[in-house]
């Protein structure tokens, strides 16, 4: 079995990991959630926000992938390629 490693100096265990993932649940508050954007969320939602049909964000993912770029440097290398005169 891999080395799970420690937590506040006690081995990590089956019995550690469950003792942990019980008190999480019970401490679990979501109103304490902190979500922080991504370049890739706010890629997202600036096409959403244009009402692009899903296939054709998905074409544009699929374009910055294959360029090895992300959504965002994709997408602004577009604009900036289109906004030269």
């Amino acid at each position: 079995m891999a080395e799970l490693g420690t937590y506040q100096g006690r081995p990590m265990t089956p019995d550690l990991v469950e003792e942990l993932s019980a008190e999480f649940e019970r401490d679990w508050d979501e109103s304490e959630v902190i979500v922080a954007s991504t370049s890739r969320g706010k890629a997202l939602r600036a096409l959403q926000a244009l009402e692009l049909p899903i296939e054709q964000i998905e074409a544009l993912e699929c374009r910055a992938r294959h360029e090895q770029k992300s959504l965002t440097s994709y997408l602004r290398s577009i604009l900036q390629n289109e906004l030269v005169v």
